[in-house]
């Protein structure tokens, strides 16, 4: 999909994602049918492994994010800045490019750093309800 953002590497041990936005699971534009709230994911359990290998994982309207590791140390804390600005916000074990160019699951190659997409705006996944 379309989007306007950055990508950016953070230590693996950084593992676990909590966010205040749409959630818990993946949320795009035109898939916001979830509560706004606060959650809390292991970064490998936001992998969602389509037939084809696709975007994923993101978290849509989020307000706040941070990385934090098991012993609860925080490394990486976002926020929106104004109470009316949100974000969308994915992190994988796999970087955008890596995951477009694999054909199947099993091709994309992760590694041990976390990749952290941030975007300002973010196009809809292209659905049956997204050109209505």
């Amino acid at each position: 999909p379309a989007r306007i953002g950055l990508e950016l590497t953070v230590p693996g041990a950084l593992k676990t994602m909590q966010w205040y936005g749409r959630g818990p699971h993946e949320t795009y534009p035109d898939r916001l049918g979830v509560a706004l709230g606060r959650y809390e994911e292991e970064v490998d359990d936001s992998f969602v492994q389509y037939i084809v290998p696709q975007e994923n994982g993101n978290k849509c309207e989020t307000r706040w994010g941070a990385l934090v590791s098991k012993e609860g140390q925080y490394g990486l804390v976002l926020s929106a800045g104004a109470v009316s600005e949100t974000f969308n916000m994915s992190a994988h074990r796999f970087k955008a490019r890596d995951l477009h160019l694999a054909r199947h699951c099993k091709d994309v190659t992760l590694s041990n750093d976390i990749t952290v997409t941030l975007d300002h705006r973010h196009t809809a996944t292209g659905g049956n309800t997204s050109w209505t």
